[in-house]
């Protein structure tokens, strides 16, 4: 932990904007994108007044555990992708070039022979929104190319039980996963070929199962998870080992995230985590 100025008061706010909470959020631009519990996606003018409406409305109907992901289109549209109401089903809308429009572009539904479930997390694949990965109920992970999406190029069982989260790194060959079962998975993925690899299991402590959230940071050295246990773990991503255990937070820690690529120099090994003890910590990672 490091010592960083409190700040007393947001510059915006957006008071109760979703009735039973939100989700994901996310920016591009100078728009807010928020996803609600009540199965509402918003999308808000940041910049305006605090007391602002939203500019769109997407009622996809789903009440779901899945994050929304989002991209952009060499042409600067807005992608988004979000798990849907149907079983097995996720859902893709380009909302245009200033988040305005809402065009449903495609439908991503696992065989019913599979039985994966409901889709559980979703992401593109960095710089490509044409490729898109999701993760189900069963513990399975789907590979979908979207301009040929009647059905998904691979499909690998990783876990036993319900992925919860994955990350995939910067160059969309290697990824890990994290499940509710005492595994972490690296796995290896080649859009290129439509394919997905189980490589290798790291396994938690009997007693300390379960992983809300997963991510590389963007130098690709480093990954961190998100437990259930209350701890945040550091591992290395190329020998797969654990680095650092960090004990600070009274409840599951329900997602981390770093620093993104290219920011300031203090800020480059900046992880933050989140729990449901109502704390946010920063931590420096070497």
């Amino acid at each position: 932990m490091g010592d960083f100025p409190v700040c007393a008061r947001p510059i915006t706010q957006l008071p109760h904007c979703h009735a039973l909470g939100v989700q994901s959020i996310h920016l591009w631009k100078d728009i807010l994108i928020t996803q609600g519990r009540e199965g509402l996606i918003k999308l808000w003018d940041f910049k305006a007044s605090k007391y602002s409406e939203p500019t769109a409305i997407l009622p996809i109907g789903a009440i779901t555990f899945c994050r929304t992901a989002v991209a952009t289109t060499k042409d600067e549209r807005l992608i988004l992708a979000t798990a849907d109401r149907s079983e097995s089903q996720a859902k893709v809308y380009d909302l245009g070039p200033n988040g305005s429009e809402c065009k449903e572009i495609a439908k991503l539904r696992a065989s019913d022979d599979l039985k994966c479930g409901m889709c559980m997390a979703i992401r593109f694949q960095e710089g490509n929104f044409q490729n898109v990965l999701t993760a189900h109920e069963n513990g399975t992970l789907s590979m979908w190319d979207l301009r040929n999406c009647s059905e998904p190029l691979s499909n690998a069982k990783l876990h036993t039980e319900t992925i919860l989260c994955f990350d995939v790194d910067r160059s969309a060959q290697f990824g890990f996963s994290g499940s509710a079962d005492f595994n972490i998975v690296r796995f290896q993925v080649d859009f290129a070929h439509g394919t997905i690899d189980l490589s290798s299991r790291f396994a938690l402590p009997e007693d300390h199962p379960g992983v809300n959230d997963i991510a590389i940071r963007p130098d690709q050295k480093i990954f961190a998870t998100a437990g259930w246990d209350h701890r945040v773990r550091i591992f290395s991503t190329k020998k797969f080992e654990p680095l650092a255990i960090m004990k600070f937070h009274t409840a599951a820690v329900n997602c981390v995230d770093f620093a993104p690529a290219g920011s300031e120099p203090q800020a480059t090994n900046l992880l933050a985590s989140a729990s449901s003890d109502k704390r946010v910590a920063i931590w420096s990672i070497y």
